[in-house]
């Protein structure tokens, strides 16, 4: 009798250790497929946060580490790479791009790459998607203010300036470093913005603004609800 009972207790402790067993191997290969799912989510991530940039001739410098992908991938297509580190951007859109290469423009005037890069942006920012009157209009308004010298002497001084504490002349220039351009807008404005600081605004205004005119100045002309005008001294 006691040697059934002891047999029957052997029998239930066993099945006991066999269940514990086959949930520890099941419980490891959960965790096992766990791990490898979370390695291969964590590569894709940052495979992802190293997206695939376009390398112009303004923009960052592609360190291209393919390793870091599954194995070799298929070639990019051209001017663009698979990055995992940028070098540190020379763009010409800061100050300290080129600062001893002067570009000629009418009348004698002197501007550097940045300052030409900067206009553009800023005449991209303030009339893309008006007629192209009204952005050559525009465009020409930033040079004649410069012309007349109220916020500096050179075209990045005037860009960049401040009539309040805070507050720029042209507003744009708080977000010009952080918009994203549409490409081949940016470079039609930039080809328009060469051409006038080639050869000379055409347009006379030098002030502009929405929905109504400057009531310190006098009014010129109106394209595209954008209102021009010329300072007083100009009519007195």
């Amino acid at each position: 009798m006691k040697s059934n009972q002891y047999n029957k207790r052997a029998h239930e402790a066993g099945r006991v250790v066999l269940w514990c067993v086959l949930g520890l191997l099941a419980f490891g290969a959960a965790a096992a497929l766990f791990a490898v799912t979370l390695a291969d989510n964590i590569k894709r991530t940052r495979a992802e946060q190293t997206a695939e940039i376009v390398v112009n001739g303004s923009g960052a410098v592609a360190v291209i580490d393919h390793e870091e992908f599954f194995g070799a991938p298929e070639a990019p297509a051209e001017g663009v790479g698979y990055v995992t580190e940028t070098a540190p951007v020379r763009d010409i859109c800061t100050p300290d791009w080129n600062l001893n290469t002067s570009r000629v423009g009418w009348n004698g005037r002197l501007a550097e790459e940045w300052e030409l890069d900067l206009y553009a942006r800023i005449v991209y920012l303030e009339f893309w998607g008006t007629s192209p009157e009204c952005t050559e209009a525009g465009a020409d308004s930033i040079l004649r203010l410069w012309e007349l010298g109220e916020y500096g002497d050179t075209l990045g001084e005037l860009l960049s300036a401040q009539y309040a504490p805070g507050y720029y002349v042209y507003s744009p220039y708080a977000y010009v470093w952080d918009w994203e351009y549409d490409a081949e807008g940016l470079a039609v404005i930039r080809a328009l913005c060469e051409e006038r600081f080639t050869n000379g605004p055409e347009w006379c205004a030098p002030y502009f603004r929405l929905w109504y005119y400057h009531d310190w100045a006098v009014p010129a002309y109106k394209i595209d609800g954008v209102y021009f005008s010329v300072p007083r001294r100009w009519t007195d």
